[in-house]
């Protein structure tokens, strides 16, 4: 088995799905929040906790472009009580963006989030990213 830097296939949506989670996880430890992973089947993918302060993120990826915001399974739409914060990660890019401003939209393109969303935006390649919020 080769160790190192290789591409998902594009086809393992689960593995992408995954490695994404971990990811957007993986900042908020960086930025000083504590992160909880529900044991049971949620709308979100973790909690994050800071300051008295408890949020529900969901995470997305692709790498064509668009995000579905659609419950994996039964593709029916999310709603304002499912989460509190989509994070988009289209590598080397991830997008930390309030529910709220892309609630009732079954799709999103990276494109609109390059235009709308850009103060959102953390590249993963910039040290200064990581640096705690």
């Amino acid at each position: 088995m080769d160790l190192g830097p290789k591409p998902i296939d594009s086809m393992d949506i689960r593995s992408r799905a995954y490695a994404s989670e971990m990811i957007a996880m993986s900042l908020f430890v960086r930025w000083g929040y504590d992160v909880l992973q529900p044991f049971t089947p949620t709308e979100y993918d973790f909690v994050v906790y800071k300051n008295g302060t408890y949020k529900r993120v969901q995470v997305k990826s692709t790498e064509s472009g668009k995000f579905k915001l659609v419950q994996s399974g039964n593709k029916r739409p999310y709603d304002d009580t499912s989460f509190d914060y989509l994070c988009a990660v289209e590598m080397p890019f991830v997008w930390v963006i309030p529910w709220s401003f892309v609630q009732n939209k079954t799709s999103v393109s990276s494109k609109v989030l390059e235009k709308k969303f850009l103060e959102y935006r953390f590249n993963l390649t910039d040290p200064k990213t990581y640096n705690p919020i």
